[in-house]
């Protein structure tokens, strides 16, 4: 059997896409869509083609592996969960979820799935849902799964990667929010609240044709930002 476009789906969504080689969460070299071995490499970078063809070679690895240790008939949905499981932890032959698939006993493979959530002898959160999607994909509740991976609609074409979950860096110097502009915008807050009251004691209500508060309402933020960002530095 082959995998289908919801089991690439899911196992994209959870490996995800990373062009330079990185470490997991058990110091495993990995690349692209979670390749490990020869591939990853310290320091390596490839090209978006590089991951599709390595994935496609390592899930052509597990889609046999599955094939050789599933002694029962298989729906599609449930080749899938268990090549994205072997995918990601190797499906070891010896491991019970084999024993218990081959026994007939369907229904407990998902309970089964789940036992593997843990890494360096921790619980991860991502293996936890990971295992989750895998035993409602297994269960046939593809939407389900499609959900838990992190989807609203159903991917729409499997060779169109999903993005990565890798956010760029803030810029170092990009202006945010600090504590110097939090101090200038109470400063500047006070004053404007003074000075309106002030010109409301003259009957002026109004500057440019616009209402006092509404220009008051632009400035403040603007010059609060400018003056914090400005500060900024003096307070790392």
């Amino acid at each position: 059997m082959k995998i289908s476009a919801n089991g690439l789906a899911l196992i994209k969504a959870f490996e995800g896409c990373y062009l330079t080689a990185y470490q997991d969460p058990v110091g495993v070299w990995t690349i692209g869509w979670g390749t490990t071995g020869a591939e990853a490499k310290p320091g390596r970078k490839i090209t978006a083609a590089q991951a599709e063809e390595f994935l496609r070679r390592d899930l052509e690895t597990f889609e046999e592996h599955v094939d050789s240790l599933a002694k029962v008939p298989l729906a599609q949905y449930e080749f899938d969960a268990l090549v994205s499981w072997s995918y990601n932890t190797g499906g070891p032959s010896t491991a019970t979820l084999w024993k218990v698939l081959n026994a007939g006993n369907k229904a407990a493979v998902p309970d089964e799935l789940a036992k593997w959530d843990k890494a360096g002898g921790h619980v991860l959160p991502g293996l936890t849902r990971r295992r989750k999607a895998e035993g409602q994909l297994f269960a046939g509740d593809i939407a389900g799964a499609l959900k838990t991976a992190g989807f609203t609609t159903p991917p729409q074409d499997v060779a169109t990667p999903r993005p990565a979950p890798i956010s760029a860096p803030q810029p170092p110097h990009a202006p945010q929010e600090t504590a110097g502009m939090g101090k200038y915008n109470k400063a500047i807050g006070a004053t404007v609240g003074a000075a309106t009251a002030w010109l409301g004691a003259f009957g002026i209500t109004s500057l440019f044709g616009l209402d006092i508060g509404h220009v008051f309402d632009v400035v403040l933020p603007v010059l609060g930002s400018v003056l914090g960002t400005v500060a900024a530095p003096a307070n790392k």
